[in-house]
């Protein structure tokens, strides 16, 4: 079975996870700090996915463009939120299994995630690969932070696009 996944690139900085990974990383995140993880959540999308689900006008950007929306601001929160809070809670967690926690992948694509946060809902969940243990969610948060990092180094957007 093929499942979506998630790709960012800046230069030699390259993060790809499966899609049902990331959804579930942005949920567990929104049960920490709903406000910070929306900030998370629209640093990863692109710039035209960030538009047209927000309903804003799409200025120079279409679909084929996959330049990330790039707050310097919020991205420098987001790090803050990832390495103060959602790793400690990560670490701390008692499931090594996420999906658990959240009655397993069927109630987590079919009930739980759809009576989350609006902002998710965008995803569109369903019979994604999951690889749910806190240690790899600890891993790939720790990825994206560091590519949020690099990025606000830089002071450039990284590209971002689903396949």
């Amino acid at each position: 079975m093929r499942t979506r996944k998630i790709y960012f690139e800046l230069n030699d900085l390259f993060v790809e996870i499966d899609f049902g990974t990331y959804a579930l990383m942005m949920y567990y995140a929104t049960q920490i700090d709903n406000q910070k993880n929306k900030k998370v959540f629209d640093a990863t999308l692109s710039e035209w996915v960030y538009r047209v689900s927000y309903d804003i006008p799409k200025g120079i950007y279409s679909s084929d463009n996959d330049t990330s929306h790039f707050i310097p601001i919020d991205i420098q929160e987001s790090i803050s939120f990832i390495t103060n809070q959602i790793i400690p809670a990560l670490q701390n967690e008692s499931f090594d299994s996420i999906l658990q926690k959240y009655g397993g992948q069927t109630n987590f694509e079919n009930v739980i995630y759809y009576q989350s946060t609006e902002y998710l809902k965008i995803l569109s969940l369903g019979g994604e690969f999951y690889e749910d243990s806190k240690g790899v969610l600890k891993l790939y948060f720790m990825e994206l932070r560091d590519l949020f990092q690099y990025a606000h180094n830089i002071n450039t957007p990284f590209q971002t696009w689903i396949d």
